[in-house]
């Protein structure tokens, strides 16, 4: 879907420590960009129809997201590349046909189409390029969540050969990298991003002190919403943001809302020094 690039003020509010009353900072020239959502109706677990896509969207963009990467599931042991091609594109057009008619405004909204690939070591095989962010080298990429997967440096080897750069989505699904966190310094040195989802962020509890550990620690790149539907897992990036910023402080919410807009514009992000975690007494420090 064609959009003008309109750059747009982004406001995120965030409580001061010393009062109750909000205080607003904004970031210029940067839009809120979701990496990861199951919008495409009727190609995955996300949207079953294009209604579903609808109040997903809507949901989205009132929230100020201004930039999507479409991420429907795809595995190459189940499907043929050119058939999740096929499925896709007819999916968007049925969605977009439907924001055409829904008499909303959706003219500053800008869409990409992508997927999360389900690793598997004959990804080079399949012409993997087709599955990374439209238009950008980056692929979001699916682990198991139980197990390291075999040849997975040597798969990330032949991806970053091929000029792509994988994108571990929602890294904190998985119980083998929660169990060994200095693993992500391996992963990052060897040109690796991280996600984590907003879920994680929102849920109180050890996994959001985990979650935002990981940001304070230059561990993670990119928060997203990974919306399905309005019910079980709505959009929600914009509320994970101001979360990040009322723990973190707005210059975390900054650094994360640039690294996603870069990434949605086929842009490598400017490495940062990571700390490197150390368990002592059963906690990371």
């Amino acid at each position: 879907m064609a959009s003008p690039d309109i750059i747009i003020r982004i406001t995120i509010t965030t409580t001061a420590m010393t009062s109750d009353r909000p205080r607003e900072s904004t970031v210029e020239h940067v839009k809120l960009t979701d990496l990861h959502c199951h919008l495409l109706p009727g190609l995955d677990d996300g949207a079953q129809d294009a209604a579903a896509s609808i109040e997903l969207l809507k949901l989205e963009y009132d929230s100020g997201i201004r930039q999507i990467a479409l991420t429907s599931h795809f595995d190459c042991e189940a499907m043929a590349v050119p058939d999740f091609l096929k499925l896709r594109q007819e999916s968007y057009l049925q969605m977009k046909q439907a924001m055409d008619g829904s008499n909303y405004a959706w003219n500053d909204l800008r869409l990409k189409l992508g997927a999360e690939v389900r690793f598997s070591p004959n990804l080079c095989d399949i012409k993997p390029e087709k599955l990374c962010i439209q238009d950008t080298p980056f692929m979001l990429l699916e682990l198991p969540t139980e197990f390291m997967p075999s040849y997975f440096i040597e798969t990330i080897y032949r991806l970053q050969a091929r000029g792509i750069t994988p994108i571990i989505a929602h890294v904190e699904r998985y119980s083998y990298v929660m169990k060994d966190l200095p693993i992500l310094c391996d992963w990052i040195d060897q040109g690796i991003y991280i996600q984590i989802n907003a879920r994680s962020i929102l849920n109180n509890g050890s996994m959001a002190n985990l979650c935002l550990n990981l940001l304070k620690w230059n561990l993670c790149h990119v928060v997203a919403s990974d919306a399905h539907s309005i019910y079980k897992r709505p959009p929600n990036l914009n509320a994970g943001l101001n979360a990040v910023s009322n723990r973190l402080g707005q210059s975390m919410a900054n650094q994360l809302l640039q690294n996603a807009d870069f990434i949605f514009n086929g842009e490598n992000l400017i490495a940062k020094e990571m700390h490197y975690p150390r368990k002592i007494l059963g906690k990371w420090w």
